[in-house]
C-alpha cells in the first residue's frame, strides 16, 4: 500500500514538471510569435527608452522619462550597455532578461510555501500566460516591467517566512520601487501588511526609512528641486471609483485571464464573455482555496489583487484604467493562486490543476496568434529615416508613433511630434528652423486624413513626395 501512495505521489510529480515543461514551451513559442509578426516592431515608446539610454551613453541622464514628472529612469543603467553592445536588439534582449528574473522570483516566493515542482510551476506559468504578458515581457515599456521586479522582490524580502536582517534592503528596494513608479504599492502595501511586528520596531524603521532614502534619491531631488512636480503633476480626474470597477470588469481583467487580446482590446471568440464569468467565480474560489491553506505564507501574493482593484479604481485617468499594460502586475498573483489552490496531491486536485492550466495555456497561445499581426507599427522607417538624412532634412514633424522611430534609427534627426511631446527642446528646434519635412506614415487611415488635411490650401508647402508608405512634405517657416 506504501508502495502504491509513493507510486501515485512520484506519477503526480511527473505530471507537475510535465506542465511546467510545457508551459515553458509555450512562451518560448509566443515569443517567437510576436517577434517574427508586426507586433515585434519597435515602436514609439520602446524608441524613447532607447533614445534616453543613447543619451545617457553619452552622459545625459534624466530623473524621469522624456515628458512626464513620473517613471523613473533605472532601466537605462542597464539598456545604455545593452544598446551599446547589442545594438537596437537590446530593446527586446533586456526586456527578455528581465522576464526571466521575474520568474526566477516567483520561484523563489513560492518556494517558501509549496514543493519545489509547485513553485517551478508557477514560475513557467507566469512565463507562458496571459497573451498581454506575451508581448510586454519583449519591450522595454518604459517603467512597467522594473516596477514589476522590484515589487515581487518586495514581497520576496518581506515574506513571513524569511527572518534574515534585510531592513535596509528592504527600504531600498522600497525607495527604488517609489522613484521607478507609484504603482509599486500594488506590492509594497501587501507585502508591509503581511510581514507583522517585525516592520514596527523602530529600529528596523531607521534602516527602511535609510534604505528608502538612498534607493529614492533621485526622486527626491528632483522633486525638491521642482517644488514636488511629481505630485503636483497630476491629470484631471474622469470618471467615477465605480466608472472604473467596471471598466476593470469588462476589459482589464478578462485581458488578465487571456480572454480579451491585448492591441484592440477584442474578445477572443464570441463566447468568451461567458467564459469569463465562469473563470472569475473560480478564481475567486481558487484564492479563497489557497488563502486557507497557505495563510500568511500566501498573503502578500494575493494581496496584491485586492490592492491593485482599489488603487486602479481611486487612478485619475479612466481611459487607462482597462488599459492592458496595467495588468501584468497582477499576472505573477494569478499564476501562484492557481498552483497554490491545486497543490493537494490527489486526483481530482491534478485533474483540476491540469484543466486550468491548459486552458490557460491554449488561451494565451491562442491569443498570440490572432494578435502577432494586429500593431500597426510604421514599416520602412529606417529607410525612410536615412532618405531624409541624405536630402539633409534633418529638421522633421510627424505623428508621435513615428517620430521617436525616425530620430533612433538616425541620431541626426531632430524630431517634434503633433501629440504627446516628450522632448520640448527638440520641438523648439524644429519650430525654429527654416524648413521642416512633414513626414506622413499613410499605413494608418488617420495619417492620410492628416495629409489631405495638412495639403489642403497650404501655401509654405515646398514640395511633397511619396516614398512606398511615406510622404514627404516640405514646408518653408521663413516669416
Amino acid at each position: 500500500m506504501a508502495g502504491l501512495r509513493e507510486l501515485q505521489l512520484a506519477r503526480r510529480i511527473q505530471a507537475t514538471y510535465l506542465l511546467a515543461a510545457t508551459a515553458a514551451i509555450v512562451g518560448i513559442v509566443n515569443r517567437w510569435l510576436f517577434h517574427t509578426g508586426s507586433a515585434g516592431r519597435i515602436h514609439a515608446d520602446e524608441a524613447v527608452a532607447g533614445l534616453m539610454a543613447r543619451d545617457l551613453l553619452s552622459g545625459d541622464w534624466s530623473t524621469f522619462f522624456w515628458g512626464q514628472q513620473y517613471g523613473g529612469t533605472a532601466e537605462l543603467i542597464f539598456l545604455a550597455p545593452a544598446i551599446a553592445i547589442f545594438g537596437s536588439s537590446a530593446l527586446a534582449i533586456l526586456p527578455l532578461v528581465e522576464s526571466i528574473v521575474l520568474t526566477g522570483l516567483v520561484f523563489a516566493y513560492c518556494r517558501h510555501f509549496l514543493s519545489q515542482q509547485d513553485a517551478l510551476l508557477a514560475a513557467s506559468l507566469v512565463w507562458a500566460a496571459p497573451t498581454l504578458w506575451q508581448w510586454f515581457s519583449l519591450r522595454p515599456m518604459l517603467f512597467y516591467q522594473p516596477t514589476l521586479i522590484l515589487g515581487f522582490a518586495l514581497l520576496l524580502l518581506l515574506h513571513p517566512r524569511r527572518s534574515a536582517d534585510r531592513w535596509i534592503m528592504v527600504g531600498f528596494v522600497s525607495g527604488l520601487g517609489w522613484w521607478t513608479s507609484p504603482q509599486i504599492l500594488f506590492f509594497a502595501i501587501p507585502a508591509f501588511a503581511t510581514c507583522g511586528l517585525p516592520c514596527t520596531k523602530l529600529r528596523n524603521l531607521i534602516r527602511i526609512t535609510a534604505g528608502f532614502c538612498v534607493g529614492a534619491a533621485p526622486w527626491i531631488a528632483t522633486n525638491l528641486a521642482t517644488q514636488l512636480a511629481s505630485i503636483r503633476s497630476q491629470p484631471p480626474r474622469s470618471g467615477s471609483f465605480i466608472d472604473h470597477l467596471t471598466t476593470q470588469l469588462s476589459t482589464g481583467w478578462p485581458m488578465a485571464f487571456g480572454l480579451r487580446l491585448p492591441f484592440d482590446e477584442k474578445w477572443i471568440f464570441d463566447s468568451a464573455p461567458l467564459l469569463f464569468i465562469a473563470i472569475a467565480t473560480l478564481f475567486l474560489a481558487a484564492a479563497l482555496i489557497a488563502y486557507r491553506t497557505h495563510r500568511r505564507a500566501i498573503a502578500g501574493a494575493l494581496g496584491v489583487i485586492p490592492v491593485f482593484i482599489v488603487l486602479q479604481a481611486l487612478a485619475p485617468t479612466g481611459s487607462h484604467v482597462g488599459t492592458g499594460r496595467y495588468y501584468i502586475f497582477v499576472v505573477p498573483s494569478i499564476a501562484i493562486i492557481v498552483v497554490s489552490a491545486t497543490s493537494a496531491r490527489t486526483r481530482l486536485g491534478m485533474v483540476s490543476r491540469g484543466a486550468v492550466l491548459v486552458t490557460m495555456l491554449t488561451l494565451s497561445i491562442a491569443g498570440t496568434w490572432l494578435s502577432r499581426d494586429r500593431r500597426m507599427e510604421p514599416t520602412g522607417v529606417q529607410a525612410i529615416a536615412a532618405e531624409l538624412v541624405n536630402r539633409e532634412l534633418l529638421h522633421v514633424r510627424a505623428d508621435y508613433w513615428s517620430a521617436y522611430l525616425l530620430a533612433w534609427y538616425e541620431p541626426d534627426l531632430v524630431v517634434a511630434t503633433n501629440h504627446t511631446d516628450r522632448q520640448l527642446s527638440w520641438t523648439a528646434a524644429v519650430d525654429d528652423a527654416s524648413e521642416v519635412a512633414e513626414v506622413f506614415w499613410l499605413g494608418v487611415d488617420y495619417e492620410q486624413q492628416r495629409l489631405d488635411e495638412f495639403m489642403a490650401g497650404n501655401p509654405s508647402v515646398v514640395s511633397s513626395e511619396m516614398i512606398d508608405d511615406w510622404a514627404i512634405v516640405v514646408v518653408s517657416q521663413r516669416p
